[in-house]
């Protein structure tokens, strides 16, 4: 079998497109929280982050005013 061989250009090359296709999370300020319960997320410091909330303690916040509802 042939010994694959790279110039540094090539691993440089690489390694930008590597990094170029992970995203910014540098404004991220997620809390174990925040998450649902078992889900995994990415926190601002760049750590995995598994989700504390459980799914009964997820409550949106929804005004409905109407006399009647029709589902679509």
């Amino acid at each position: 079998m042939a010994k694959l061989t790279y110039t540094g250009a090539q691993l440089d090359a690489a390694i930008r497109k590597v990094r170029s296709d992970f995203a910014d999370v540098s404004g991220v300020n997620l809390l174990a929280l925040d998450a649902r319960l078992g889900k995994k997320h990415i926190d601002a410091s760049k750590q995995e982050v598994t989700g504390a909330t459980l799914n009964a303690m997820i409550t949106p916040n929804v005004t409905v005013s109407a006399d009647s509802l029709v589902s679509m």
